[in-house]
């Protein structure tokens, strides 16, 4: 559990970062960290890129294998890495994701880690 202030009310809030990624989607909320400084939200969106690193190389490789005979899997790949950005609270992203640990390619802590790392300024797209 982090601290979050909310822009809106100045209202400080006890919550994972999963849950200010539900439910404030663009920001509007700054995580207030130990010392007191607080670090404005990047919101949401990360680039394929950044996603790319998130899942990491063992499952990139383990997907591409897969895909070589899904083709809807095929189809994920090709919409991921020419998306503009890759919306961390998108549900349909979950549903992807979940799909993967379904077909055991992650691990619902691999999922849970990607989804709710605070996105970094070097990931934000």
């Amino acid at each position: 559990m982090s601290t979050y202030n909310i822009t809106a009310t100045g209202q400080n809030i006890e919550a994972e970062a999963a849950f200010m990624a539900a439910e404030y989607p663009n920001g509007g909320y700054t995580l207030v960290t130990p010392d007191g400084a607080n670090t404005p939200s990047l919101g949401t969106q990360i680039t394929p890129e950044a996603f790319a690193k998130r899942l990491g190389t063992t499952a990139l490789d383990a997907i591409y294998a897969a895909a070589a005979s899904t083709p809807s899997l095929q189809a994920w790949i090709a919409q991921t890495w020419g998306a503009k950005y890759i919306d961390l609270a998108d549900p349909l992203l979950a549903t992807g994701l979940n799909n993967l640990v379904s077909a055991t390619l992650l691990t619902a802590a691999q999922v849970t880690a990607i989804l709710s790392a605070p996105v970094q300024p070097s990931e934000a797209a």
